[in-house]
């Protein structure tokens, strides 16, 4: 988000969150993290080969370098965590929302807010992106941090909404446009997205199906006006329908997994598990 204005006179609590936002959006967003992938692989295609993974690197699990990426899985490993540590981050910066609000003025709010209506669509297309690869792939892990967000973003965007003055509220009504618009990006992910694991299954459907509509439902109650006029529930039979096809893959992979475990098969971990294609 580029914003024309300066921080000057922000509050607090927006200064953080705009801050770390426009941070997000230059290293760790889709276009920067299929950005930086191309960089670094580019980079290693002109010395002629990867680093030497026999080489004993000074690196820490809870660290990377660029510099000693020794594949191209390599590489997507360190895109998915460097986007992954910024994503778990962004969670703690919207976790403290709801209960620090109050310390700001109705001015500040309203600038939160603006962010997190602007910001919530776009990590929603961030999650719907990454299952093309370009940007590292997505594991389980990943997405479930993606989800973790969006959940984060929601609450404190209904805890700002119902801490600014009325006027305000109305002021701003469209941009709640922005929150039925994640809804549908997600419900795309549910519906057309190889959702194996449950975990995921269950945080893509409570979001689109449940949460995100019923911030909107609720602003449209609060201001007595309508800001959509086609609700994701009309789509019920679509869920129902994909709802079984995905818990009937979901035990078909775990059947296929204690088969290969009984008869001592090795196994990816869950946690590792790619969601969406590698680089």
């Amino acid at each position: 988000i580029q914003s024309k204005r300066t921080s000057q006179g922000m509050s607090s609590q927006s200064r953080t969150l705009s801050s770390f936002w426009t941070l997000y959006c230059s290293l760790a967003d889709e276009e920067s993290s299929q950005l930086l992938s191309s960089v670094v692989k580019e980079s290693y295609v002109e010395t002629g080969k990867w680093a030497d993974p026999e080489t004993n690197y000074d690196i820490s699990e809870s660290s990377f370098s660029l510099l000693v990426i020794t594949s191209s899985e390599d590489l997507d490993y360190h895109v998915r965590y460097l986007r992954g540590r910024f994503l778990s981050t962004l969670s703690q910066v919207l976790n403290a929302i709801p209960t620090s609000q109050n310390e700001s003025s109705p001015e500040g709010r309203k600038d939160s807010l603006g962010i997190l209506l602007q910001l919530l669509p776009q990590i929603c297309q961030d999650l719907d992106a990454a299952f093309q690869g370009y940007s590292g792939g997505l594991t389980k892990r990943l997405m479930l941090l993606f989800l973790d967000v969006i959940n984060k973003c929601i609450d404190a965007i209904a805890a700002l909404f119902e801490s600014i003055p009325r006027s305000v509220q109305y002021q701003i009504k469209s941009s709640f446009m922005s929150v039925h618009q994640a809804a549908v990006i997600i419900w795309d992910v549910f519906r057309e997205k190889p959702l194996l694991q449950a975990s995921a299954i269950k945080g893509a459907l409570r979001l689109c199906i449940d949460k995100m509509p019923s911030m909107v439902r609720r602003v449209e109650r609060v201001l007595d006006e309508c800001i959509v006029n086609k609700p994701l529930s009309e789509n019920t039979s679509e869920l129902l329908d994909q709802c079984s096809i995905s818990l009937m893959s979901n035990m078909i992979e775990k059947e296929a997994k204690k088969k290969a475990s009984e008869s001592g098969t090795v196994t990816c971990s869950d946690e590792n598990d790619d969601i969406g294609a590698g680089a």
